[in-house]
């Protein structure tokens, strides 16, 4: 296949279970003032998306999302 390269071998990588992510993801929002419930459906949509493949709409999202809080442009 054309994109084996991307492949990275197991014991080169690091797995991180879902439910970590989402509870790290759920701590970043909540430290910028996002309410915990809404911290909790934006982590959900994130995680989703990256677990899906859809790294555009995913949790490397949550750093911008968290600097547009910070800088006002985002409510929280």
């Amino acid at each position: 296949m054309a994109l084996d390269f991307l492949q990275i071998p197991d014991d080169k990588s690091v797995r991180v279970k879902p439910s970590a992510v989402h509870a790290q993801l759920v701590a970043l929002l909540t430290t910028v003032g996002v309410k915990p419930r809404y911290a909790e459906i934006t982590a959900d949509a994130l995680l989703c998306a990256s677990l899906r493949g859809i790294d555009t709409h995913g949790i490397t999202n949550v750093t911008r999302y968290t600097n547009l809080i910070l800088d006002g442009t985002y409510n929280r």
